[in-house]
């Protein structure tokens, strides 16, 4: 019966043997970019990507900036560049947990962190997203 389960929750996160992010994510994200984006210009918002992309490699090697989303154009750059690959690639690592039996959320009093290390709060949308997925689908698949 699991693995019916989880067989229908990996239907969800891949179409066509390629993952996918829902429309009502999609249009949530590109909304806040729609919103946004006018007060900064596409000068400014490539730069913003460019010192993102620095920053994850320090961050790779253990130097951790300040600051990364200071402003409405590091957060642009990020939906735009990062966001859309993270999304999808947090609920592929959760399946593959699930399909491999382990743990998608530690067994704990509470969970104070649950950081997969995708950006500002795109992992906790694709955690939530996830979470959601599997209810539709069946309360004991991700027990």
């Amino acid at each position: 019966m699991i693995n019916r389960d989880v067989e229908k929750l990996k239907r969800k996160i891949e179409e066509g043997g390629a993952l996918y992010i829902p429309m009502y994510v999609s249009k949530r994200v590109n909304d806040y970019i729609s919103d946004f984006e006018g007060g900064c210009s596409e000068w400014a918002i490539n730069e913003a990507w460019k010192e993102l992309k620095r920053s994850y490699r320090k961050m790779s090697e253990g130097i951790v900036p300040v600051d990364l989303y200071r402003d409405n154009s590091h957060l642009i750059a990020y939906l735009r560049y990062y966001f859309f690959l993270n999304h999808p690639a947090i609920k592929w690592i959760l399946l593959k947990n699930l399909e491999n039996n382990k743990k998608i959320i530690p067994e704990v009093d509470s969970v104070k962190i649950l950081d997969y290390g995708a950006g500002p709060g795109t992992a906790c949308m694709a955690v939530c997203d996830f979470l959601e997925d599997a209810k539709e689908i069946g309360n004991h698949v991700i027990v």
